[in-house]
């Protein structure tokens, strides 16, 4: 039989559990971050009135990113239906504008609902595709592309919520950063990797992702401050270890708001102070590949 005392002590347990805060995970940021538009329809050659919303494609081929067509110097089209989602990122859409980017090699014009939007290259594609966003609603988008030398390529596409940009682009920067701060593990002795290891899943706890869901833009940006601001290198790890590695700098390479009291990258001065030959990938999803 439980007791008086027994109720109450599992009424407050239940109480604090309920105060406090899930744990942030690498899978739950990666799923916010990923908005990228994937099932496409692609026709080469001229399709006159391809922009159009109304346009028949179910006979068009399926393409996904990373489509490629040839031969060089033709056209051709890519369209998708977009059905707008109640959030983008993680952050409500509902009245606010919700826009795409998108890259294509080498070029494309841009028409949403059988309007044109925007003529743009490579990694230039940005365009409204509502000022009012409704959740359910469906939009049609077309890209009329070009193909100069080599291959073309659909190489991404994905939504922005206007509402959140500032801090669904300073989270995409932390987590970058946050790549680049572990990419060095296998090149330093085990207790500095799991030191690096350790930094990480404190910055991710550090984040405000309360603020982040409900668009209070500043109060996120300030935790993700927080979250760049590591412990220091223990003392014994110093005595031992190489030359200032660039995994504690990477935390602060992207941010302008981020501290600047990072030591310098590491110099690769000698073999004993050799550095990964691997360069640190690009942050933003739309640049072009070489």
């Amino acid at each position: 039989m439980i007791t008086r005392a027994g109720w109450c002590a599992a009424l407050l347990f239940l109480g604090v559990a309920a105060v406090v805060p899930a744990q942030v995970t690498r899978e739950e940021l990666d799923r916010l971050l990923d908005s990228r538009v994937y099932h496409w329809r692609w026709r080469l050659g001229e399709t006159p009135g391809a922009e159009r919303a109304e346009f028949d494609d179910s006979e068009w081929q399926a393409a996904g990113l990373g489509f490629q067509w040839y031969p060089h110097d033709s056209t051709g089209w890519f369209r998708t239906r977009i059905t707008v989602p109640e959030q983008v990122n993680g952050i409500p859409t509902r009245g606010g504008a919700v826009r795409m980017q998108v890259g294509v090699d080498n070029a494309a014009r841009a028409y949403v609902n059988g309007e044109f939007r925007q003529e743009f290259e490579r990694a230039n594609g940005d365009f409204v595709l509502t000022e009012n966003a409704q959740p359910g609603e469906v939009i049609t988008v077309a890209l009329q592309a070009v193909n100069r030398a080599g291959f073309g390529r659909l190489y991404e596409a994905r939504l922005l919520c206007g509402a959140g940009e500032g801090a669904v682009n300073a989270l995409r920067a932390l987590v970058g950063d946050l790549d680049i701060a572990l990419q060095d593990g296998a090149y330093v002795p085990p207790p500095e990797a799991a030191h690096w290891q350790a930094l990480v899943r404190e910055a991710m706890q550090a984040l405000d992702m309360t603020a982040y869901r409900a668009g209070h833009t500043e109060a996120f940006l300030a935790s993700a401050d927080t979250a760049r601001t590591p412990r220091p290198l223990p003392a014994a790890m110093k005595k031992s270890r190489r030359p200032a590695t660039p995994l504690c700098s990477a935390l602060s390479a992207v941010s302008p708001r981020a501290p600047a009291s990072f030591p310098p990258p590491r110099p690769a001065t000698s073999p004993s102070s050799w550095v990964s030959p691997r360069s640190a990938p690009s942050r933003s999803s739309l640049t072009a590949p070489a």
